[in-house]
């Protein structure tokens, strides 16, 4: 809010609408530093060390964030978009969305994939974005932000070089979009379960392809 408000009030030209927008969010920003310097303070306090507690959680928690996670079962670095929060039942549950393959066909289990491998590699997908949910239980003290379940991407100690290789991932993923030839031994991963892949080689879709 104070960006955004810095934004607008070194825009030139404003109109009279952008006018009493930048009135309402300055005294909004007055009031909360008048009213609630204290927890401004402990939130500026915890965040410069990288930390934060329980119940000032919500000040990382901005819709539009970037969050990283670790994928159950690929156990795998994974970004995905803040939407939205809610609290209750002991725990923050984060609503999210992020890029990721979406059947064409729907309606087919993981069942089928281990019946036919080959038939599962190959079948149609395109990309699309997915929403999923995610739960920070509440908890004790003071934490390191980049020790809960999912945190914002600025956290990590190496962001830089983290979203270098993320983008680098996602491109190739991309571009292993649609049928090609390969040979693969290790682990496949299909919806919520894995599978020991020895020397198979067959036609597959790139977004079947472990990134």
């Amino acid at each position: 809010m104070i960006t955004f408000s810095q934004e607008l009030r070194a825009k030139e030209g404003r109109s009279n609408d952008e006018e009493q927008e930048l009135l309402a969010i300055s005294a909004l920003i007055d009031y909360l530093h008048k009213d609630h310097s204290a927890t401004i303070a402990s939130v500026d306090s915890l965040l410069t060390q990288q930390e934060i507690v329980s119940d000032l959680l919500p000040a990382i928690l901005i819709p539009g964030t970037l969050f990283l996670c670790a994928d159950g079962i690929e156990e795998e670095m994974s970004v995905v978009r803040l939407l939205g929060y809610d609290e209750g039942s002991g725990a923050y549950t984060l609503h999210c969305d992020n890029i990721d393959a979406v059947e064409r066909r729907p309606g087919r289990s993981p069942k089928d994939f281990t019946d036919n491998i080959l038939g599962r590699a190959t079948q149609a997908k395109k990309f699309g974005k997915v929403q999923s949910t995610w739960r920070i239980p509440y908890f004790e003290g003071v934490v390191k932000i980049n020790t809960l379940p999912l945190y914002p991407i600025q956290y990590h100690s190496q962001e830089t070089s983290l979203r270098e290789a993320l983008v680098s991932r996602g491109r190739k993923w991309v571009e292993l979009q649609g049928v090609h030839h390969a040979v693969y031994k290790g682990v496949a991963v299909y919806g919520t379960s894995k599978f020991e892949v020895i020397h198979m080689m067959s036609s597959t879709t790139g977004t079947n392809v472990i990134r």
